[in-house]
């Protein structure tokens, strides 16, 4: 091979290496970004095929969970077309075995039960007997803090209770609280505190409520709305006690009744203005209890009829 032929094969050999590499250049910068559209698409309808694969809902079986306090805990179904005791229209029910979708469940622990059946249907059902726990914890769990449904009256937040959370502000949830138990044969009765400091427009004051418990010869306070009681030197707190402990600046224990989602957060707004930036700045002790300091300086017992 003479030395001209030589450099001709060289100089293609190199004019080729340079035109695929710029294919792949191309191809890496340009190309991908031309079709990351088509790529997105495709990945997030395989995503969603993989979460949410068939649409007939008669391939769904119930779901049932027990809450109570702070556990969660899935309830099996005991056996098929068994009992035919369907649920009970009312909110409270005693224990028992119930059915649901001809799937029948051991409902007989207190506490606070959901049933869905995706697509088709939600129910929820407080099991009581005797347990004021239970009561209390499934009311926690059922109310998150909101307002969408502060216009509600007591009759009809207990009926949508039966299917749904209710989105209620803690004055709106203590009378309802205090209705529910008292027709449950729980005595309680509302108390309420201002604050002494610069007022704002939003936030002033608190409503909570205490619960008569024999197992303690006392008054107990709950704060339904934050799910939680108090403790100090592991003795729960009365209402008047809770504030003198706040005064003094002695520590205490929030002790939670259920785990519930807090706060409403998408919906929970005044006018144009939402409060969902605002509202988290609860979720912790620590500010939790900065924010008693400021609420309760002023208390009322409303004491009941």
């Amino acid at each position: 091979m003479n030395r001209s032929n030589h450099y001709r094969i060289i100089t293609l050999i190199l004019f080729f290496s340079i035109l695929l590499n710029f294919y792949f250049v191309y191809n890496f910068f340009i190309g991908t970004k031309d079709n990351s559209n088509i790529n997105s698409s495709v990945n997030y309808q395989y995503l969603y095929n993989i979460t949410y694969y068939g649409h007939d809902y008669s391939n769904n079986t119930p779901e049932v969970y027990r809450m109570y306090l702070k556990e969660i805990e899935l309830i099996p179904n005991t056996t098929k077309n068994v009992n035919k005791v369907e649920l009970y229209n009312s909110l409270i029910i005693p224990p028992g075995q119930y059915d649901f979708y001809n799937y029948s469940y051991d409902l007989n622990r207190e506490g606070l039960y959901r049933f869905s059946l995706v697509g088709i249907e939600n129910q929820q059902r407080i099991v009581y007997k005797n347990d004021i726990d239970a009561i209390l914890s499934g009311i926690s769990w059922i109310s998150s803090h909101g307002n969408s449904d502060n216009n509600l009256t007591d009759e009809e937040l207990t009926r949508k209770a039966t299917t749904t959370k209710l989105y209620i502000e803690c004055g709106r949830l203590s009378l309802w609280a205090q209705d529910f138990l008292n027709i449950n044969g729980i005595k309680s009765r509302i108390v309420a505190s201002k604050t002494m400091d610069a007022m704002n427009t939003y936030d002033n004051g608190h409503v909570l409520i205490e619960i008569y418990r024999d197992d303690y010869n006392k008054w107990i306070l709950y704060d339904l709305d934050n799910n939680a009681f108090f403790k100090f030197n592991n003795t729960p707190l009365s209402f008047m006690q809770f504030v003198e402990i706040i005064k003094n600046n002695l520590d205490y224990e929030i002790v939670y009744i259920s785990s519930d989602s807090h706060y409403d957060i998408s919906n929970f707004k005044e006018g144009n203005y939402n409060y969902d930036l605002l509202i988290e700045k609860l979720s912790t002790d620590k500010s939790l209890k900065q924010w008693y300091k400021r609420v309760l300086q002023k208390p009322t017992v409303y004491y009941p009829d």
